[in-house]
């Protein structure tokens, strides 16, 4: 068995990253109860997000909803086939490499970024 130096341990990146965080919640404003949201909890969150905001642009931009509506569910008449289909478009676009480049925070493509 190799030799561990004192107080060295062996983690992954995200553990690592995990206890570094706890270590230092209280400079970085983070509550030290903190923990990582499973992949169900993340959904559920994710689902409402989009109920949240599917019901304000429904009021507020209806030809701009219609429009994604018709594209995404062609035939439905309310925005919950739609809300249904976003934890899957967003896993869809998270899977693509370096997604964070190719739309910027508003969600419009970056001036210069490839497009399918």
């Amino acid at each position: 068995m190799a030799h561990r130096p004192a107080g060295a341990y062996a983690a992954s990146i995200h553990s690592f990253c995990f206890s570094l965080i706890r270590e230092n919640a209280g400079s970085l404003d983070v509550d030290s109860s903190f923990r990582v949201l499973d992949p169900a909890e993340d959904d559920v969150i994710a689902a409402k997000a989009a109920e949240n905001v599917f019901d304000d642009w429904f009021d507020r931009r209806p030809d701009d909803m219609k429009r994604l509506t018709d594209f995404f569910c062609p035939g439905a008449k309310d925005q919950r086939r739609l809300a249904a289909i976003i934890p899957e478009l967003r896993d869809n676009i998270l899977a693509l490499p370096f997604p964070c480049r190719l739309y910027g925070s508003g969600g419009r493509p970056l001036q210069g970024a490839a497009r399918a």
